[in-house]
C-alpha cells in the first residue's frame, strides 16, 4: 500500500521525536542549568515570570542580582514561563517542549524545500534534518535555539506561501513569525533591511502587491512594540531588543581577539579583555548604562584600529563557516567535521547558481539566501559561533539536498519528478 505524503511526514516527524527525547533522557532528562550560563539565565527570567514577579534577573555587573531586565529578548524566557505556569518549575517539561519543537520544524524543512524547488529535494532535505545529529543536540539543550529555529523557518515558509497568493492575512502572519524571531533571538534582526530589500525587489514591478507586501517588516515591527514600551518605562531609554549587544561587538573586536589566534573570529568575555576595560564596566552599576560603555569602547577600538578590519572579517566569516575552528578537543572537531562537513560542501556548491536561478525567475525563493546571509552578517559583526548558526541550518539542509538531488540524477540520469 503506498502511503501518502501526510503519512510519510507523519513519520518523519515521530522517528525525529523518538530521537530527541531518547537523547534528552540519555542526557538528562530534568538536570538543572549550570549556575553563571545562558540557561540559567533564561531560566530565572521565566520562573520569575511564572510566579508574577516581572521579568527580572542577573545581568553582569549590576549588584542587585534579581532587577528588571533587559539584557536577554523575552521571547524563550516567556515560552518556558508559560510551561512553568502550567506544571511547575521542571526542566524535564522545558526539554520534551524543545523536542516537540525541533521534531515539528522538520515539516518546515519540508515545505520550504517543496515551495522553493521539488518533491525530491524536499523528501531528502526533511528526512537528513529528521536524523541530523546538531538537530539533536540543540533540541535538548535548555538555549534559545529551538524556538529561534522555530519561527525563523517558519517565517521563511510563510513569506513563500505569501508569494504564491499575496494577501493581507499572508503578510502579517508573515510578519508576526519575524517578530516573534527577532524577539526569541535578537541577531535576527539583521533580517528585517534584508526582507526590506526582498520585498522592493520581488514586487517592485506589482504596486498593489508591494503595498501588501511592505506590511510584513511593519507588522514585524510593530511586534516589538510592547517590549519597546515596557523596557522605555523602565529604563528611559529607546531599547528594541536587548541590552547586551554592545557588549557583544566589545567581545568580538579588541586587542586580544585580534592578537591571540586561539580566539581566532571568536570572542571573549568582555571583563576578560583588560583591567581598564573591566574598571570601566563595572563602574555604571546599570546594564543600560554598561552597555553603552561597551559600545562606545568597541567603536572606540575599531575607529583606532582600521589595519585590523581585514583580519576580524575573514577570521569571523571563517570561524562561523569551518567545521572544526569551533571545537576545543578533537573528538569534538571529527564530530563536527562529519555531522557538518558534507552539508557546508553540498550547500556552498548550490548557493550562488539557485540565487541566480531565482532572481532570473522572478522567483522569491531567494529569501532562503538572504536568511543564510543575515547569519553571516551578524557573525561579521559580532563573532562566530556554532549556535548563531544553528537557525539557518534547515536552510543550509535544504539547499544541500539540491546539489545532492542533481548530482543523483547526473549520475544515474533520472527522470525529473514534480
Amino acid at each position: 500500500m503506498k502511503l501518502s505524503t501526510r503519512t510519510w511526514l507523519a513519520l518523519f516527524v515521530a522517528l525525529g521525536l523518538m530521537l530527541r527525547l531518547g537523547l534528552a533522557v540519555k542526557m538528562g532528562l530534568n538536570e538543572a542549568p549550570r549556575p553563571g550560563s545562558d540557561q540559567h539565565e533564561f531560566d530565572t527570567y521565566a520562573w520569575n515570570l511564572a510566579q508574577g514577579h516581572g521579568y527580572r534577573g542577573l545581568s553582569p555587573d549590576v549588584d542587585d542580582k534579581n532587577h528588571l531586565t533587559a539584557y536577554r529578548v523575552p521571547g524563550t524566557s516567556a515560552a518556558w514561563a508559560a510551561l512553568y505556569l502550567i506544571f511547575g518549575h521542571r526542566y524535564d517539561v522545558v526539554r520534551v517542549f524543545h523536542c516537540v519543537v525541533s521534531a515539528l520544524t522538520i515539516l518546515l524543512v519540508f515545505g520550504i524545500g517543496r515551495r522553493a524547488f521539488d518533491a525530491p529535494v524536499a523528501w531528502l532535505a526533511s528526512a537528513t534534518f529528521t536524523v541530523y545529529p546538531v538537530a539533536l543536540l540543540f533540541s535538548v539543550d535548555l538555549v534559545s535555539e529551538p524556538l529561534a529555529t522555530l519561527w525563523l523557518l517558519w517565517f521563511v515558509y510563510a513569506s513563500l506561501q505569501f508569494v504564491e497568493h499575496p494577501t493581507l492575512g499572508r503578510a502579517v502572519w508573515a510578519g508576526l513569525l519575524l517578530g516573534l524571531s527577532m524577539l526569541t533571538r535578537a541577531s535576527s534582526v539583521f533580517m528585517m533591511p534584508l526582507v526590506g530589500a526582498w520585498v522592493l525587489w520581488q514586487f517592485r514591478n506589482r504596486r498593489r502587491e508591494l503595498v501588501v507586501a511592505l506590511c510584513i517588516p511593519v507588522v514585524a515591527g510593530l511586534t516589538l512594540v510592547p517590549w519597546v514600551m515596557r523596557n522605555y518605562s523602565l529604563f528611559g531609554k529607546f531599547i528594541p531588543l536587548s541590552t547586551q549587544g554592545g557588549s557583544a561587538l566589545l567581545q568580538g573586536n579588541n586587542d586580544f581577539v585580534a592578537t591571540n589566534p586561539a580566539y581566532y573570529g571568536f570572542c571573549i568575555w568582555d571583563t576578560k579583555i583588560n583591567d581598564d576595560i573591566t574598571r570601566q564596566l563595572k563602574a555604571p552599576d546599570n546594564e543600560y548604562e554598561r552597555d553603552r560603555v561597551a559600545q562606545r569602547l568597541a567603536i572606540d577600538w575599531l575607529k583606532t584600529h582600521r589595519d585590523k578590519w581585514w583580519y576580524l572579517v575573514q577570521a569571523k566569516f571563517r570561524r562561523s563557516w569551518t567545521p572544526v575552528l569551533q571545537q576545543n578537543s578533537k573528538a569534538r572537531r571529527l564530530g563536527m567535521l562529519i555531522m557538518w562537513g558534507p552539508i557546508l560542501v553540498l550547500f556552498a556548491a548550490s548557493f550562488f547558481p539557485t540565487l541566480i536561478q531565482f532572481l532570473r525567475a522572478g522567483d522569491g525563493g531567494w529569501l532562503l539566501h538572504l536568511a543564510i546571509f543575515h547569519y553571516a552578517i551578524n557573525s561579521i559583526v559580532f563573532f562566530g559561533l556554532v549556535r548563531y548558526r544553528y537557525p539557518i541550518e534547515g536552510l543550509c539542509v535544504i539547499l544541500a539536498s539540491v546539489s545532492a538531488v542533481w548530482m543523483w540524477k547526473k549520475i544515474f540520469r533520472t527522470p525529473s519528478i514534480a
